[in-house]
């Protein structure tokens, strides 16, 4: 299969259900086209986004810009109360924790803490997790 030539207003949902031989784990994101690795089945669980409460972003290398900028602010527009951002501390290899709560007046997250040593907070609900013994071995 070669390569889907994009229209230049850019790629639809009618245009994606047209496409012949896509691989299966196309998406369409902001117009373009964009191809993922398959996921596990825990990981292509659907809910309607008013029933999310929380959504959790592990950023990955390959996928920067889209889970820090892109998937953000659809969950924002989409209502989602609650966003945490999981990236990797560069020095030490452990995790650091972005905690976003939606601003009911401008759609948009606002930055509500970073947690790198110790994940504790009351809202949205009770949590109280040691970052630092999370095991950050490869296949882990």
């Amino acid at each position: 299969m070669g390569w889907p030539i994009p229209p230049p207003e850019s790629w639809t949902a009618d245009d994606v259900d047209r496409i012949p031989d896509l691989p299966k784990h196309t998406e369409l994101l902001d117009g373009s086209l964009v191809f993922v690795s398959p996921q596990t089945r825990f990981h292509q669980t659907w809910d309607e986004p008013g029933d999310v409460f929380l959504t959790v972003e592990v950023v990955a290398g390959d996928t920067r810009d889209r889970d820090r900028e892109v998937k953000p602010r659809k969950y924002a527009a989409a209502g989602v109360a609650h966003f945490w951002r999981v990236e990797q501390d560069g020095d030490k290899g452990l995790p650091v924790v972005y905690v976003y709560e939606l601003d009911p007046a401008t759609k948009a997250y606002a930055l509500t803490r970073i947690f790198h040593d110790r994940l504790e907070l009351t809202a949205p609900f009770e949590i109280d997790i040691d970052l630092t013994v999370i095991d950050r071995r490869p296949g882990s």
